[in-house]
């Protein structure tokens, strides 16, 4: 059976080795604060990539026209286009 000065003995250990609540807690929020960090900077890369892709459709299209025209152009002229 354990007296109170074993008792005593044990509490000492378990705070010398374990974390009490307060310090887990301290401990998950600055996990929760990092988790937000990434998370915001993954938005903003999403959107960063969001914004190229768009932008790469359109320079594609416009592309498109440019080659489509450039083509009329050298059917009516009789010079074949390079390729």
């Amino acid at each position: 059976m354990l007296n109170t000065d074993d008792v005593t003995k044990l509490t000492t250990v378990l705070k010398e080795h374990f974390y009490d609540k307060a310090q887990i807690d301290g401990r998950f929020d600055k996990i929760e604060q990092k988790i937000d960090k990434l998370l915001t900077a993954v938005d903003n890369l999403t959107h960063t990539v969001k914004g190229f892709q768009e932008e790469m459709i359109a320079n594609r299209n416009r592309i498109d026209k440019l080659e489509a025209w450039a083509k009329m152009v050298s059917d009516k002229v009789g010079i074949p286009l390079p390729h």
